[in-house]
């Protein structure tokens, strides 16, 4: 399993399609402005709604959990490191 060093925004547009984040925020019962809000270094991301995110592109996507978990969790450790 290699991680990949990417920003908040990195992460966001690499796993959440730009047609589909209403849609798979809505589902992973996360506020689309609060998405926006981490894109935008506002506030940072708490591990569990980061969780819910990647639970609901388990299912959307087929991707690997722990892997796409990690790579968030590293990018919100970013913003709290530039803050």
């Amino acid at each position: 399993m290699i991680l990949q060093d990417l920003t908040m925004k990195q992460w966001i547009d690499k796993y959440i399609p730009l047609g589909s984040r209403r849609r798979t925020c809505r589902r992973s019962g996360v506020d689309k402005n609060t998405l926006r809000a981490w894109q935008e270094k506002k506030c940072q991301p708490s591990v569990l709604l980061l969780s819910y995110i990647v639970e609901v592109l388990v299912l959307e996507q087929n991707v690997d959990y722990n892997t796409v978990l990690l790579e968030g969790i590293k990018a919100a450790a970013k913003i709290g490191e530039e803050q």
